[in-house]
């Protein structure tokens, strides 16, 4: 079946549904950070998981406002691609012991526009192509709502969507320093494992 491109987002919605995924809040409790010492004893090690939650959830709305733009024609690809490119470059030269706190607040705003596209390009014309088609209500594609016609399909139309979750973004967050003290300049180095 994968060999076929047609059953691909039929794949990716199956998994979607099997995968039931917490909440960002449960997935950010879940959390844990340690620091392993030269001799390979690990202790807890400082995670401010407040800023990770609203680090996910800027990263989430502009997410979501691309996503929005693009699906009702205010924006393509390319605007998506060019706006994220210009805010990157905005940054200029970022350098790992100068990891500001100004680099950091731009971090979430950026992931969402690059997740946005990525979302788009991979999965977006068929989801396009879903949601246009006859008797595909709203409430179809917001929710586990049947119209006549996807009578008997129970699948949330956005499973179709390949989009990352909540844990991985989370953690691209913590790899950049988001949750670093406003006045901590150096990325530091860092192992994650995300169980799946």
């Amino acid at each position: 079946v994968s060999e076929f491109k047609q059953f691909g987002n039929v794949l990716t919605s199956i998994w979607n549904e099997k995968v039931v995924q917490q909440d960002v809040s449960s997935t950010v409790n879940d959390i844990a950070s340690k620091k392993v010492s030269s001799s390979l004893r690990s202790v807890d090690a400082p995670l401010n998981k407040d800023l990770l939650l609203q680090g996910f959830r800027q990263y989430q709305d502009q997410y979501d406002t691309w996503f929005n733009q693009w699906y009702t024609g205010k924006a393509t690809l390319e605007d998506i691609a060019q706006k994220c490119m210009a805010d990157a470059s905005d940054l200029g030269l970022c350098r790992t012991d100068m990891w500001t706190w100004e680099i950091k607040q731009k971090i979430p705003g950026l992931l969402g526009g690059v997740f946005a596209y990525f979302t788009i390009f991979k999965s977006g014309k068929m989801y396009k192509k879903i949601t246009d088609a006859p008797g595909v209500t709203s409430s179809c594609i917001n929710s586990n709502t049947q119209s006549e016609h996807t009578k008997g399909n129970t699948a949330n139309i956005r499973n179709m969507l390949i989009k990352p979750h909540s844990i991985q973004i989370l953690s691209i967050l913590r790899m950049l320093g988001y949750d670093m003290p406003r006045e901590k300049k150096d990325l530091i180095n860092h192992l994650m494992q995300i169980r799946t």
